[in-house]
């Protein structure tokens, strides 16, 4: 059952994969956690099977939901890809859940490249814009799940890609430290208000400030493995860690609990981020750009020890 393409897919209620008898498959669920709650689509479907057209003949792949959000993509969509670091799946036609079409898809950069390092491109992807009937499909659980599991195979995807990005390059490490910023992101889920402050303190000192959506996913992909020392407040850009890190990475949270994404994406890391808190309130300005807006209440401070911390 497909998306709708006129609805929200996380609202659209009756899209996903289902047996012959109009339940779930439950291994193709979509979840986030904590625990198993199922994000947007039906658990059952009351469609009769004469109804139904069937998919054109080939071996069929599930891929998921597709989502165009980079965090939620290498979170989600991308976990459900790690039989690419066992074998080749570019023989498969990949069947995805999502709104428009595989060229639209491919349209954004970091899909493209992603998928790229993996030796798919968008005539690898289909999908179905009626209920459809596959006769068969290969539904591989998802490697990693937001905020309940990770599994080794998932992190070693991700280095995977990154090695194939990087092969052709000779990497160089530089010790310069650089701060990841989102003062130039147009949107976005969690934003400082007054990060302009700490980029002015960081650029006093010599940091290089970085804004991450500028970048090719090839550029961040070397970012991470070629500098040395990396800060930044949380945020989907810390998320390319999962494709190598070369040395130490800073996250500025909060408060003292730690988003479990990000523990569970460092569970295998041979270098894991580290965090560090300090004092922010919500933003009561009425333009924010972000879905939730703090503010630092000391930012010299914050900016000075964060200095101190990645130097030392």
């Amino acid at each position: 059952m497909p998306i709708n393409d006129r609805v929200a897919w996380e609202h659209g209620g009756g899209w996903g994969l289902f047996d012959a008898d109009g339940a779930t498959i439950e291994a193709s669920n979509y979840y986030r956690g904590p625990g198993k709650n199922v994000v947007g689509q039906g658990l059952s479907t009351d469609l009769p099977l004469s109804s139904i057209d069937v998919a054109p003949p080939g071996k069929y792949l599930y891929g998921g939901n597709l989502i165009n959000h980079y965090g939620h993509f290498l979170l989600s969509t991308l976990s459900r890809f790690w039989l690419a670091h066992i074998e080749d799946i570019s023989h498969y036609r990949i069947v995805c859940h999502a709104a428009g079409t595989p060229s639209s898809w491919f349209s954004n950069r970091f899909v493209r490249d992603i998928f790229g390092s993996l030796g798919l491109t968008e005539k690898n992807f289909v999908v179905f814009k009626r209920p459809t009937l596959l006769p068969e499909v290969m539904v591989p659980r998802p490697s990693a799940e937001e905020h309940n599991f990770t599994h080794q195979i998932y992190n070693n995807l991700g280095r995977t890609i990154g090695q194939n990005f990087l092969r052709d390059f000779e990497l160089e490490i530089n010790d310069r430290p650089i701060w990841l910023s989102k003062t130039k992101l147009g949107s976005g889920v969690q934003g400082i208000a007054n990060e302009d402050r700490i980029v002015e303190l960081m650029e006093a000192e010599g940091v290089e400030i970085i804004h991450p959506q500028e970048l090719f996913p090839l550029a961040q992909v070397m970012m991470f493995n070629t500098r040395s020392k990396i800060m930044s407040a949380a945020g989907s850009a810390l998320h390319t860690k999962l494709f190598g890190a070369a040395g130490r990475v800073i996250c500025l949270i909060n408060h003292e609990t730690i988003n479990s994404n990000y523990a569970l994406t460092e569970t295998f890391s041979p270098n894991p981020i580290e965090f560090y808190t300090c004092d922010m309130h919500e933003s009561t300005s009425a333009t924010k750009k972000f879905n939730q807006s703090l503010v630092i209440e000391n930012p010299e401070n914050v900016a000075r020890e964060l200095l101190s911390a990645i130097h030392n």
